[in-house]
């Protein structure tokens, strides 16, 4: 995965039939503090 800096993170949960989709566009975040 190559994501640039100001790419925002697109973020997918799955839970039995539904799925949610996050956009996050926070400037210098990370999957670590996303999830």
């Amino acid at each position: 995965m190559v994501k640039r800096e100001n790419d925002p993170w697109i973020i997918s949960k799955r839970s039995d039939m539904r799925e949610l989709l996050f956009v996050v566009n926070q400037k210098n975040a990370n999957l670590k503090e996303i999830s």
